[in-house]
This record gives C-alpha cells, structure tokens and sequence, in this order.
C-alpha cells in the first residue's frame, strides 16, 4: 500500500545519498514488479540519484518513462535531470530540457 511506497520512495532517496544509483534502479524495478504505485516522488529520487551516479543518460531516460507512467513530472523531475546533464556537461540536454519546460 502507500506505506510501501514512502518507505520505498525513502529507501530509494537513500541510495541517492549514497551514490547507488543502480540499487536505486533496482528498487524502482521491483517497485513496479510488485505492482506499487510509484509516485512522482519515487520516479524523482531515482532520476537523483542518476544525478548522483554521473548517469546524464539514464536520468533523462527515466525522465521520459514518468508521463508513460501516468504521472506528470514536476520542477523537481526537471531540475534533477538537468542536474544530471550539467554534471556530465551535457549543455545541449540541459537546454531541450528548458525548451521542454517552456513549451
């Protein structure tokens, strides 16, 4: 139930504390084997701890799956992806990122 999905949605923010970004992806995988309903905030912390993880790509992969998902990313989504790229000097991510967002 929601209790479930906040502790996972911590556990996850964890990993991104850490650096682990793969676990993260890990428990967002199982997450979605056992039929939860992960929230924008799951989908957020493991885009995070992408971040962390100097994952640029697989941060905006994430990214995109939220809205297939059924979920509408926020400004957190965003900024963490965008993160992300800038880590990695991706410039031109970062900035169809802000294109996105002003469209």
């Amino acid at each position: 139930g929601q209790a479930d999905v906040v502790m996972c949605n911590a556990t996850i923010s964890a990993c991104e504390r850490g650096a682990q970004w793969t676990f993260a992806l890990v428990l967002l995988d199982q997450v979605r084997r056992v039929f939860l309903q992960a929230t924008v905030v799951t989908w957020n912390a493991a885009i995070s701890a992408c971040e962390k993880g100097q994952q640029w790509a697989k941060a905006l992969d994430l990214l995109r799956e939220v809205p297939r998902r059924r979920l509408r990313p926020n400004v957190v989504s965003y900024n963490a992806a965008a993160a992300a790229c800038e880590r990695a000097r991706r410039w031109s991510e970062a900035m169809d990122l802000l294109r996105g967002l002003s469209a």
